[in-house]
């Protein structure tokens, strides 16, 4: 995982492929650009809570229920801290 931010926030996804899911469900049913990102959009608002919430699971499996909750919680911050890090060192 070079050059992407380190932490818990990305192994579930990573390792079940849910960043690329939304892309698999917009190029089975691309019709025009448009109803691409639309699908994208919808396939990401399913996807990504499911794997937030799968990781909470897993981390409250491995390490209890308080470490999941708080996982689950912060994910999404998590995640939104990584987008920004990403966006800053992007070259321009």
């Amino acid at each position: 995982m070079a050059g992407r931010p380190s932490g818990h926030h990305s192994t579930v996804g990573d390792v079940a492929g849910g960043p690329q899911i939304p892309g698999w469900v917009a190029s089975g049913v691309r019709a025009t650009p448009d109803g691409s990102a639309t699908y994208k959009l919808f396939a990401a608002l399913f996807t990504f809570p499911i794997f937030w919430l799968l990781d909470g699971l897993l981390v409250g499996a491995f390490f209890g229920s308080g470490w999941g909750i708080a996982a689950t919680v912060l994910t999404p911050f998590a995640g939104l801290a990584a987008l920004c890090l990403l966006d800053r060192n992007k070259p321009r």
